[in-house]
């Protein structure tokens, strides 16, 4: 994909290629095309948790970019660009933990009970990992941002404090 956007100059490429080989890949090595195109007994409950997973996913991304969204035509483009700046440190966190606590909601959601004992010490783990989380973000935000956004780093900075702890207990959560 990033060959071909080279070659091009058309970014979507990068994604569209990706998308692609995933699909091959699904092809090649499952049954998928061989499988009947009918409704199964699974089908109503199945279809229940594919549109609640939707609707989740969709409420995800509307978030990420509904305070960009907000932003611009209360503040302008400037202060965006210091939000974006001010946050970026911490969301790049967030794009590593998120699938690390999908795959965790999923193995517990699979259990059929789960002690008071596990949750609160599922609950305890998450805080520490946010806190420490928290800490590293702030320990390095300032090196990280005065390297990859001169221009934007000192005003950006007055907001890491407050945007970092929103999203790392957005992540916690």
């Amino acid at each position: 994909g990033f060959y071909l956007y080279t070659l091009t100059g058309y970014w979507p490429f990068i994604y569209i290629t990706g998308v692609f080989c995933s699909c091959g890949y699904l092809v090649y090595k499952t049954s998928i095309l061989k499988e009947p195109f009918k409704t199964t007994p699974m089908f109503g409950q199945a279809s229940k948790v594919s549109f609640t997973l939707l609707g989740s996913s969709l409420l995800l991304s509307a978030g990420i970019y509904l305070d960009k969204i907000i932003l611009f035509p209360l503040l302008g483009a400037e202060a965006v660009a210091i939000y974006y700046v001010a946050s970026i440190l911490a969301r790049s966190v967030g794009l590593v933990l998120g699938p690390i606590s999908g795959v965790l909601l999923s193995y517990f959601a699979r259990k059929e009970k789960l002690s008071n004992r596990k949750f609160y010490g599922i609950v305890i783990a998450a805080l520490v990992a946010g806190f420490f989380s928290y800490v590293f973000i702030m320990l390095i935000d300032d090196i990280f941002l005065r390297y990859l956004y001169p221009k934007y780093a000192n005003e950006a900075l007055n907001y890491t404090g407050v945007i970092t702890l929103g999203i790392v207990l957005y992540i916690t959560s």
